[in-house]
């Protein structure tokens, strides 16, 4: 998302896709609209759920607005559940059986948010199973050591990819060293890269990448949200 302030002091945000009731495919809108105040405050000025459970009818608002307070309404339009009268906070927020909103709340639960930091990704690491790559790289020795160790498919198509796009890299691995740290090795035709230091920012970023790219099906990700993807990344690799 790209935004750039102006007097209005207004973010609008809108998503919209397809979930699946039972057999059914349901598209669905969202969308929120926040105002910035004085002092740094904020408050939702809007927002909207709607879905369509039939083809020829119109979209059902699943959000009913009535002066401050929001609510949420079934398929009866019938409100249920309470009602959120604090203007800082989304319905996406509120959690409670058969909310209408579960669906697009566990989905945005399982997104992703990076912003790879090189110097923090060349650090060793402790070895240990871990689910996801954390949001800087931190544990990147950690998880390729996972993958390689319990997913020999996704770091074989890891290694696969690297070697097409970097024919000089041969291999890629992780060795535990006497002090149960794991480092990072770059197996390249000259020569082994043992040297945290030497590996360079744009070759740390693309192997972080592909580990994204290439991750275990049993490591649900619905959105990766990547700050400035091109940085580090040579033009030929974006």
């Amino acid at each position: 998302m790209l935004w750039k302030g102006g007097n209005e002091q207004l973010i609008e945000i809108a998503l919209s896709g397809t979930t699946v009731d039972q057999t059914r495919q349901l598209p669905w809108e969202y969308s929120i609209s926040i105002q910035g105040e004085a002092y740094g405050n904020f408050r939702v000025v809007n927002e909207l759920l709607r879905v369509r459970r039939h083809k020829d009818l119109p979209m059902e608002d699943l959000i009913e607005t009535t002066g401050s307070e929001r609510f949420f309404r079934n398929t009866q339009n019938q409100r249920i559940g309470g009602s959120l009268p604090d203007p800082t906070r989304s319905m996406l927020e509120i959690e409670f059986p058969g909310s209408p909103g579960s669906f697009l709340r566990s989905s945005i639960a399982k997104w992703r948010f990076y912003e790879l930091i090189p110097s923090l990704m060349r650090h060793p690491n402790q070895p240990g199973k871990v689910q996801y790559l954390q949001e800087h790289g931190e544990n990147l020795s950690q998880w390729l050591l996972n993958l390689a160790e319990h997913y020999d498919e996704s770091f074989a198509r890891i290694l696969h990819v690297l070697r097409d796009a970097l024919p000089q890299v041969t291999g890629l691995f992780n060795s535990p060293r006497s002090n149960r740290r794991s480092y990072l090795e770059v197996v390249k035709s000259t020569s082994l890269d043992r040297s945290p230091c030497r590996r360079c920012a744009g070759e740390l970023a693309f192997i972080a990448f592909l580990s994204l790219i290439y991750a275990p099906p049993d490591r649900p990700v619905s959105l990766y949200c990547i700050e400035d993807l091109e940085n580090y990344l040579h033009p030929s690799l974006i």
